[in-house]
């Protein structure tokens, strides 16, 4: 939910977190939309349904003006993820 434990009425994302996912501008990406739901659910005092499912990328140097894209989600498990699923990502593509 991004809620913190102990105090209800604070929310973090980002680097203010102590999310163990990697601080990159596709992490923030995720977790706004869930931090903004949960936010307003709690402010009309609903449930909060939202939650955030541990996405990140992390941009990989691997030659020359060359990166590979590393994209994951931690919840409930460590999970591979694709977002170009119609690029094959394990050959260099331009």
């Amino acid at each position: 939910t991004l809620q913190h434990t102990k105090f209800p009425n604070v929310f973090a994302l980002g680097d203010s977190s102590s999310l163990p996912t990697s601080k990159t501008a596709a992490a923030i990406a995720s977790q706004a939309p869930v931090l903004v739901s949960n936010l307003l659910h709690r402010m009309k005092g609903e449930t909060m349904t939202a939650s955030y499912d541990g996405y990140t990328s992390c941009p990989i140097l691997v030659g020359d003006g060359q990166l590979m894209l590393a994209e994951f989600t931690f919840a409930p498990e460590l999970k591979i993820t694709e977002t170009f699923p119609y690029l094959d990502q394990a050959k260099q593509n331009r």
